[in-house]
């Protein structure tokens, strides 16, 4: 599995994430993409994860492709509490893909899909959602394009008591 290393930009609330070949972290936590969460980060109580209304959660992600290439870009993810339904939106110059998934408690998992994401909620309410992801892609030119990365973002909706707008 490709492993990254992601920082948190201190004060701007904006995450940025570098190809590295040793751990995903996140201000000095390690991200273990074997089983999708981070230790010392508080996973979400899967009690406290909000259950109704729509939310937008903005980072990076970084994925090893099928030529060998790292690709690293912005990932939006646009989460429906109440359809307990989430869409990754990965983006950036020559590979952007769209992957959905299901919310499951305090996790994201793969839906129907071909394409696989399985992820986390973390913090006291569900603040930031983190995994990793498979994604296939066919190209302008009719090339197919294979990515396993992972991804972290940030909510930059606000929601309370378990709603969002």
């Amino acid at each position: 599995m490709n492993f990254a290393k992601v920082m948190l930009v201190a004060g701007a609330g904006l995450l940025s994430a570098c190809a590295n070949g040793g751990n995903l972290s996140v201000g000095g936590l390690d991200y273990n993409s074997i089983n999708g969460n981070f230790s010392g980060l508080p996973q979400t109580n899967s009690a406290l994860v909000p259950t109704a209304g729509q939310a937008t959660y903005v980072g990076s992600f970084s994925a090893g492709i099928n030529s060998g290439a790292t690709v690293e870009g912005g990932a939006n993810l646009a989460a429906d509490f109440g359809a307990n339904t989430v869409s990754l939106k990965l983006l950036s110059p020559g590979y952007t893909s769209t992957i959905a998934g299901v919310i499951n408690g305090n996790t994201i998992a793969p839906s129907a899909s071909s394409d696989i994401i399985v992820g986390q909620f973390y913090n006291t309410n569900g603040e930031v959602a983190a995994g990793v992801f498979e994604s296939a892609v066919i190209g302008a030119a009719g090339e197919l394009t294979y990515a396993k990365g992972q991804f972290i973002t940030e909510r930059v909706t606000p929601c309370s008591a378990g709603v969002c707008p």
